[in-house]
């Protein structure tokens, strides 16, 4: 490739040249070339990717009739179909020059694109005539040669063009002789190799065919008819060489004695045979004479009668040159003598014959001959009457105003292909007595008359072929029959035009059809076309058809093709079994066997997958389809035909399953073995609780979970979001409401046709959590943590402060109301009302009821811890080891403390009144509980003092979710149950018949960093409770009142009746909820 480039200032010019070669005959839109890319456009000078971008391409000096090019990428594709051969007749070399311009801005680029067409073989080689005749001497020497028109092929190029020329048939007669000439054509030559006897053959055909050198090769063929023409080397032949004839002496005069008849095997004027008497005659036969064409021999004399007969001598002569041949035959006439005269009947045939001639169109009427009777008698003896017998075609009719003259006159309808020649036989008789008569008979030959039309032996030709057969193949022979004779009868075949193109008849006369091409079944399997016999009638010929029906066999040559080359089906999962999913289809478009298509599945899926291929290319389901293990199948199909070697192509098939609502949603939390948080009852409002988590192995709408609280929400403590599972706390939790919550979740699937809804038990602990004590906890066994225990240290001191002022401001007014005398009184009454709301509130708490029972001794396993409050400070009492009830300390002036109720009835109340209540009635029974103890249980217990809680449990309690996610946030060993493993070893309580315990453990730690020790449920003990629910067989916890704390202790609940002891599974990570 040349590029030149030339800056002139701000104008870029390039130039560059390229070459492309494409074939003709390619059908448009054909690629050429990519100009942009082939010319490197991008690598020449000033040629920026911008410039790249905004170049645009196009011809220079117009529009181009046979190419286009892209205005944008440069492509440069063919438009029209090209021909060679019209493009470039006879040029050795096609091109085309183009002038491409490239314009970018101030850039222009040209290039000179050349492109070459390239010749293919789709021209056959051709004579300028489909047929000659050359006439050939019979005397032609061997080796004589007569000229013929060469072919022309129109291709260039080697094997496109005339390699070599044949001759058929090969008879061993003739020869071609090919003389190449300097333009590529050759002349042709037809060489005699053996000698010609036109009295043996007078008409020959050959072909002559020019073959390319394409593959296949094209020919061309020039049918040559070849006529021998005569010589004179025949003499002519005297049918007799002695003619006998008897004769009366009054024959009359130019009466016919005898024809003789010589024939002559050449043919034109070398056959044209004329008679005379040879110069040298032994007999004076003056009364003889003689016609010279028809060598009739007549009477002109009166003969004499004589024993010895006339011997004549005549002699036939040929017309032929240089030099004429004759024969000799040899005449003898016999004269009888007589002496009566019978009628003389002289016939006149009308023609140059000896018999008449008539054609067989005749009407009746029409003269064939003329008839004239001399009788030498006189009068009526010489009358005579005339007719025809034996003929009813032809009669005779008088002539008017001559006697004894009549006329022939056509009778009949006459059919020359009934009846070829008429004998005729004239009777007259004379008048005499008796009567004499005579006969004379004469041939009338009917001429014949184009009347017939040819008749084809079968009127429709049923023909088969195999399709890809080579060209020039004989497809079938057809003849036909005319009555008529010589040229009329002569029949040639045609194949009508709609059929010129598929077939031929390459020698009109032998009616042998033959192909044009090869046939393609898949394309047309059946022709049917006409084929016309034309009889040599002139002016008119006659003509006939017969129908050619041809089929084309089929042979397996096509490949089946699917309909599409991937086949995707959607069915819904868990159809059933046998179902149709679909049809995969392909078409073979050869016939019968080969064209009966199989489909069969390849062998690497066949068996494996959940389906069944039917050989007619249904597929079945033979399994369960579930769409949660295997969502989409892909396999392989082959079709396959029944053909001899098969032909096959193979497809894809896709069958992808949608999702049907057949799962139900499955909790992962809460789940069977983790299924509670714990919740301090200072939660906030809105906060978090628990957040549920729900998975659904179906997809989409039928995998959309919502989430909803059916069951234990009664007071309406908590919402949830239907879409997230976010558990909120819904309002702020009062202290009577500090319980256990089993909520019965939900999670329903949004399935269209069916919903289905999983269920779930979820419980929240809502605790009551001394936040001191935590903080203490925390800041031992976590000093990263010191920051978080220290603040809430603080809120617990100015919340203490604050009850412990209240406290002593509500004693202040108790002593001015009550009477120090009537405490006791006072306390009985305080501790029944206690009972009496114990019981209320035990009505709303599913079945819990607050006991108030003397405390008993549980020996050296067993701490007591009691308070007393007073006005100024927060004293502590040493446990008492006997005995004791626990009973509020008050002021008497109120016999009647206030009741608490713990119900939904108690919401009537305000929230302050409620709480001042509850305050008041806790801490003067915490007083009380105080007063009492002995001051000689502080030593027993001082191990107490630095622990936060002490948690009792039985072997359910010890053994419950210690690892589940939930427990991860309390302290060392706590499980959410109270105090670890290690506070229960430390306390000193041995003993403990942990069989019977099922309790629920639950420790606080006061503002001054005591832990009220919670008493654990015994089968022999008796427990007391100031707040929450409890049972026998809960345990007991005394509150103190520290409002402000805002701990959370963790809190599981195991009842041992469940099935969820039955395992633990670690599903999440629950924080703790404050």
């Amino acid at each position: 490739m040349l590029r030149i480039c030339v800056s002139f200032f701000i104008l870029h010019l390039c130039s560059s040249a390229l070459v492309y070669n494409v074939s003709e005959e390619t059908n448009p839109v054909y690629f050429i070339g990519n100009v942009e890319q082939d010319a490197n456009v991008a690598s020449m000078p000033n040629v920026t990717q911008d410039v790249l971008q905004r170049m645009e391409y196009s011809f220079m000096g117009g529009t181009q009739e046979i190419f286009e090019i892209d205005l944008r990428s440069g492509i440069l594709s063919g438009k029209t179909k090209i021909d060679r051969e019209v493009l470039c007749p006879h040029l050795r070399i096609c091109k085309q020059d183009l002038r491409v311009a490239g314009k970018s801005g101030n850039f222009l680029l040209t290039i000179d694109v050349t492109v070459y067409i390239n010749d293919i073989n789709d021209n056959a080689p051709t004579f300028p005539q489909t047929s000659i005749s050359i006439d050939i001497s019979e005397g032609s020497f061997i080796n004589s040669t007569f000229p013929l028109l060469g072919a022309t092929d129109i291709d260039m190029g080697a094997n496109n063009s005339i390699t070599h020329y044949k001759i058929t048939p090969d008879s061993g007669i003739f020869a071609l002789d090919i003389i190449p000439k300097l333009d590529g054509t050759s002349d042709l030559n037809l060489r005699l190799i053996r000698a010609l006897d036109r009295e043996l053959m007078d008409k020959y055909t050959v072909y002559v065919s020019a073959l390319d050198g394409g593959n296949p090769p094209k020919s061309g063929t020039l049918m040559v008819n070849i006529s021998v023409t005569d010589i004179n080397d025949k003499a002519p032949i005297f049918t007799q060489q002695i003619y006998n004839v008897t004769i009366k002496e009054d024959l009359a005069m130019n009466s016919l004695v005898v024809q003789v008849t010589a024939n002559d095997g050449d043919t034109g004027r070398n056959a044209e045979v004329s008679y005379k008497f040879a110069t040298i005659q032994t007999d004076n036969i003056d009364i003889f004479n003689m016609n010279s064409a028809s060598g009739e021999i007549t009477l002109v004399g009166s003969p004499e009668y004589s024993s010895t007969p006339y011997r004549i001598i005549v002699e036939a002569i040929d017309n032929g040159e240089p030099i004429r041949k004759s024969s000799q035959a040899q005449v003898i006439v016999n004269i009888n003598d007589t002496n009566n005269n019978a009628p003389d009947i002289s016939i006149n045939v009308l023609s140059e014959f000896d018999y008449a001639i008539i054609t067989e169109n005749a009407n009746i009427g029409d003269i064939v001959a003329h008839v004239e009777v001399d009788d030498a008698d006189n009068g009526i003896n010489g009358h005579v009457s005339c007719h025809i017998i034996g003929n009813p075609y032809f009669k005779l009719q008088p002539m008017q105003f001559a006697l004894n003259e009549f006329k022939v006159v056509v009778n009949g309808t006459l059919d020359r292909e009934d009846i070829i020649e008429h004998n005729v036989t004239v009777f007259c008789e004379d008048g005499g007595t008796p009567a004499l008569n005579s006969t004379e008979s004469f041939r009338v030959q009917i001429l014949d008359q184009n009347d017939n039309i040819p008749l084809f032996v079968n009127k429709i030709y049923p023909c088969e072929i195999y399709e890809n057969e080579p060209n020039v193949t004989v497809l079938v022979k057809v003849s036909a029959t005319d009555n008529d004779v010589g040229p009329n009868a002569k029949v040639r075949y045609y194949i009508n035009p709609g059929g010129q193109a598929d077939f031929q008849i390459l020698n009109p006369v032998d009616g042998i059809i033959t192909t044009r091409h090869t046939f393609d079944r898949e394309k047309i399997s059946h022709y049917n076309f006409t084929v016309i016999a034309v009889d040599g009638g002139n002016p008119v010929a006659l003509t006939a058809t017969a129908t050619i029906l041809v089929t084309v066999l089929d042979r397996n040559d096509v490949t089946p093709y699917f309909d599409s080359d991937v086949f995707e089906f959607i069915i819904p999962e868990e159809v059933a079994n046998l179902t149709t999913i679909g049809f995969v289809k392909a078409k073979d478009e050869d016939y019968g066997a080969n064209g009966n298509v199989t489909f069969v599945m390849d062998s690497d899926s066949f068996g494996k997958m959940p389906f069944l291929l039917k050989p007619n290319g249904e597929i079945k389901s033979i399994r369960r389809l579930d769409r949660e293990q295997i969502e989409e199948y892909n396999f392989t199909v082959t079709a396959r035909d029944n053909g001899v070697p098969p032909k096959s192509s193979s497809a894809m098939v896709v069958i992808k399953l949608t999702d049907i609502n057949d799962n139900s949603p499955d909790f992962i939390f809460p789940n069977s073995v983790n299924y509670s948080v714990n919740l301090s009852f200072m939660a906030e409002v809105d906060s978090v609780v628990a957040t549920v988590i729900a998975v659904d192995p179906d997809k989409g709408v039928n995998a959309e979970i919502r989430f909803h609280i059916i069951e234990g929400n009664s007071e309406n403590l908590f919402k949830i979001d239907t879409y997230s599972g976010e558990i909120f706390l819904a309002r702020k939790i009062h202290l009577y409401e500090i319980k256990i919550y089993d909520l019965l979740l939900t999670a329903t699937d949004q399935g269209k046709t069916q919903e289905k809804t999983s269920r779930q038990l979820f419980s929240i602990h809502i605790k009551f959590v001394n936040t001191t004590a935590v903080a203490q906890k925390i800041s031992e066994n976590e000093p990263q943590n010191l920051i978080i225990a220290i603040v809430i240290a603080i809120v617990t001191f100015v919340l203490s402060l604050a009850i412990i002022i209240t406290i002593c401001v509500i004693r202040r007014a108790d002593v001015k109301k009550h009477n120090y005398r009537a405490k006791n009184v006072e306390e009985m009454k305080i501790m029944e009302t206690m009972a009496r709301n114990s019981s209320t509130r035990s009505s709303s708490s599913r079945g819990s009821t607050d006991h108030i029972i003397p405390h008993r001794d549980f020996g050296r396993n067993r701490k007591e811890v009691s308070f007393s409050l007073e006005e100024d400070s927060l004293s502590f009492h040493p446990p008492s080891n006997s005995p004791s009830v626990s009973t509020f300390k008050s002021s008497p002036v109120d016999p009647q403390p206030p009741t608490v109720q713990h119900s939904r009835e108690d919401s009537s109340l305000s929230d302050k009144n409620a709480r001042n209540i509850n305050r008041m009635e806790s801490l003067r029974l915490q007083q009380r509980i105080l007063q009492r103890k002995d001051p000689h249980q502080w030593q027993s217990e001082e191990r107490a003092k630095n622990m936060p809680y002490i948690e009792i449990g039985g072997p359910s309690e010890l053994k419950g979710d210690n690892n589940s996610d939930l427990s991860e946030e309390s302290l060392t060993g706590d499980s959410g149950r109270g105090g670890s493993e290690e506070d229960v070893r430390n306390s000193g309580l041995t003993g403990v018949d942990q069989e019977s315990t099922r309790s629920r453990h639950l420790s606080v730690a006061n503002s001054s960093g005591i832990s009220s020790i919670g008493s654990h449920s015994f089968s022999q003990n008796m427990n007391f409770s100031t707040f929450g629910r409890g049972t026998s067989t809960e345990g007991l916890s005394t509150f103190p009142r520290n409002n402000g704390s805002k701990n959370c202790l963790n809190v599981s609940r195991h009842p041992s009746s469940s099935s969820v002891n039955q395992g633990y599974k670690k599903v999440g990570k629950m924080t703790d909820l404050n």
